[in-house]
């Protein structure tokens, strides 16, 4: 009777499988650029952590940044510690009352950060709308304009920021070259 059962079962399952007729479906392009690295790019942020060492330390800082905005993190692996470097909207409020152009702290782009002095000091550039004459050395055409570029100071532990109104530039140092740290 079981096996009359089982053979009966079995008949009906492959009838039904018989019967079925599978259709090749279409390529899906549409889905498939949804995931482009264009479009990825709007929906996904940071994915990784470029660590910068400090000097003279086991500390190190880095930038992430999600959909809540850049935040910059100071790390200290010995007391596994990770700290906010500073409060995003009160450096965008101090860097708009110096510039003149209001910075939002979620969207804060401070370029060319670096610990100077100790590692209560950074220094970094910000990019204002106001135009500026570029500085031309051929003068062979007519002049250019350029957005005007604020380099500053903030200390850390003070939460003072000091606006570097002479600030020279260092030459850069060749990218396909490698630099001894003595720059011998």
């Amino acid at each position: 009777m079981k096996r009359i059962f089982y053979l009966m079962l079995f008949l009906a399952s492959s009838a039904v499988s018989f019967g079925q007729q599978t259709q090749a479906s279409k390529a899906n392009y549409e889905l498939a650029a949804r995931f482009s690295p264009k479009k990825l790019e709007k929906m996904l942020f940071s994915t990784a952590v470029d660590p910068h060492w400090m000097k003279g330390g086991v500390k190190f800082w880095y930038a992430y940044e999600t959909t809540a905005g850049k935040k910059w993190y100071v790390v200290d692996p010995v007391k596994m510690a990770k700290v906010p470097m500073f409060d995003n909207d009160k450096l965008a409020a101090s860097i708009t009352r110096i510039v003149k152009d209001p910075f939002d702290g979620k969207h804060l782009s401070l370029d060319n950060l670096k610990f100077v002095k100790d590692e209560n000091w950074i220094q970094f550039e910000v990019k204002s709308t106001q135009d500026v004459e570029k500085k031309d050395t051929t003068k062979k055409g007519p002049s250019t304009k350029e957005k005007k570029i604020f380099h500053f100071q903030y200390n850390i532990t003070l939460d003072s920021l000091v606006e570097l109104k002479d600030h020279k530039k260092p030459t850069p140092k060749p990218s396909w070259a490698n630099v001894s740290p003595d720059q011998q």
